[in-house]
This record gives C-alpha cells, structure tokens and sequence, in this order.
C-alpha cells in the first residue's frame, strides 16, 4: 500500500506530459480543418477577418465613467474572499496553545 501514491504520481506526471505534448503538437504540426457545417449558421462567420479600427458606421458612444466587466467584479469579489479568509486563518492560528518545551 505504501506504493500506491508513488505510482499513482509517475501515472499522473506521465499523463500531464503526454498532454502537454499532444497540445503543442496539434499546435504545431496539426493539420488545418476546414469551415465547420453548423446548420443554419454562415460560414463566413468562422472565416478569419482582420479587425479593422475605425470602420465605416455609426460613431461609437461615448460612455461615462468606468465600465466594469462582470469577469472583472467576479475576480475582485473572489480577490477579498480570498484576502479575508487569510487574515481569519493567520488569526485563527495565532489563538492556537501551541505547548512547546
């Protein structure tokens, strides 16, 4: 039993590098598939057009204030739970009677 965890690492480090190999290869040296067939969907909306600023249009609005993505809110919110939950556990562990000598 004591060699379970053992090879249960070498399973676990073997796996995450085969991962990581297969990505970069597909990355690299994986082929190109063509335009996926989405049923009612254009095609030309997976085609790969450049961004182009300052297109012809409407103006864009002008917007007052600052303007919060919600991935930003959420990432903030967890950033002081996180924070609070530090400080709770430094002083739960300063009431500790720790017995030393």
């Amino acid at each position: 039993m004591d060699r379970l965890p053992g090879i249960g690492g070498i399973i676990a480090v073997v796996g995450g590098a085969m991962f990581v190999l297969v990505a970069v290869a597909t990355v690299f040296v994986g082929q190109r598939t063509p335009r996926p067939a989405v049923g009612r969907i254009i095609p030309e909306v997976f085609s790969p057009y450049p961004a182009i600023a300052g297109g012809a249009g409407e103006p864009a609005t002008t917007h007052r204030g600052f303007e919060v993505p919600g991935t930003l809110v959420i990432s903030v919110a967890f950033l002081i739970l996180f924070i609070f939950l530090y400080g709770f556990s430094w002083f739960e562990l300063s009431r500790v009677p720790w017995k030393i000598g």
